[in-house]
């Protein structure tokens, strides 16, 4: 019997996304077996795309939202809208292929999966895909941060483990989704929030796969880069990063890793005029009472050490080669 699955598409200012990918969406829907649905989560557009989907797509559930609330929040209402066995993150510029369901669809027959990445290419404006499904996507603690590293496997393994799921492009168990509370809206508006709620699943001792035959094409920063300036999206995806690691790492020889090179990054974007980077930092200890609340609560819901975790994945990674983005 084939899991029912729910896909959640959260957009924001993306009519012409959603002109263009939905169809595609739609298409996949027909072609799965089993029971779906699409939930379109508007995060309070003004360019009429509400009004787009409601003349053109009548069939497709639409939440509305009047104000701006964030990717994370987006997100979480649009699960808590669902009904599915298995709820599917999809940014509005990501392309499916048909077939896609079926492959991710069957690893949730195991209990120990918390998510599947998809098999991800990425896609130009001119219609040039970069293959990156056989990629690793690692995790690793370097200079007192975490870091998520993509690698190239060397031999074909597939499928594999990997350290976290988009979540532009990912599937997720969903009462273990609404067990973790879902994203994580510390971290709004955008960034390190897929991060976050994959590294407390491996906590709770549960899998993440990736899924090379669940083929999705991205376009990426569609909207971010549209909507923000450069230095804004430097800034709020360094204070993440300094979130991710105050919330979860508990690791005592990471905390001194982490608290030693906290004076050298600030040192150093001091000396080399990188405001971004600098007052990220300070936008992050604004967090802290939040960030206090939320680290109690992991730690009692915790069943495998961080550097189990991180040594698991450091593993993997030998059997890797870097990968570098050809300009």
């Amino acid at each position: 019997l084939l899991k029912s699955i729910s896909i959640i598409i959260p957009t924001w200012n993306g009519k012409e996304l959603l002109e263009k990918f939905l169809p595609s969406v739609i298409k996949a829907c027909k072609y799965y077996s089993g029971e779906t649905e699409i939930i379109v989560v508007d995060d309070g557009s003004t360019d009429g795309s509400t009004q787009f989907l409601k003349a053109n797509y009548p069939l497709i559930k639409l939440v509305s939202l009047k104000v701006n609330q964030g990717f994370a929040k987006a997100c979480n209402i649009g699960v808590g809208e669902s009904t599915g066995d298995i709820v599917i993150l999809l940014n509005n510029d990501i392309e499916v292929r048909e077939d896609f369901l079926l492959p991710l669809s069957k690893h949730f027959n195991d209990e120990q999966i918390f998510g599947v990445r998809l098999g991800i290419r990425w896609l130009t404006e001119e219609g040039i895909a970069t293959d990156i499904s056989h990629f690793f996507l690692g995790i690793d603690f370097r200079f007192g941060l975490i870091e998520c590293p993509m690698l190239r496997l060397k031999e074909s393994i597939k499928p594999f483990y990997c350290a976290y799921i988009s979540g532009g492009a990912g599937a997720f168990n969903r009462n273990k989704w609404l067990q973790l509370g879902g994203f994580d809206q510390m971290f709004r508006p955008f960034y390190w929030e897929d991060v976050d709620i994959s590294y407390r699943a491996w906590k709770r001792g549960w899998k993440i796969i990736f899924e090379p035959e669940s083929r999705v094409y991205h376009q990426p920063h569609s909207t971010i880069f549209r909507c923000y300036k450069q230095n804004s999206i430097r800034r709020v995806s360094e204070r993440n990063r300094y979130l991710l690691v105050w919330k979860n790492i508990n690791d005592h020889w990471f905390i001194i890793k982490h608290l030693f090179f906290i004076p050298c990054r600030l040192l150093i974007n001091l000396c080399t005029g990188n405001l971004s980077y600098l007052l990220a930092f300070f936008d992050a200890l604004k967090h802290l009472p939040e960030v206090y609340k939320r680290r109690k609560i992991e730690r009692q819901n915790r069943l495998v050490h961080d550097r189990e975790i991180f040594l698991l994945f450091n593993r993997i990674a030998r059997k890797t080669e870097p990968f570098y983005e050809k300009n």
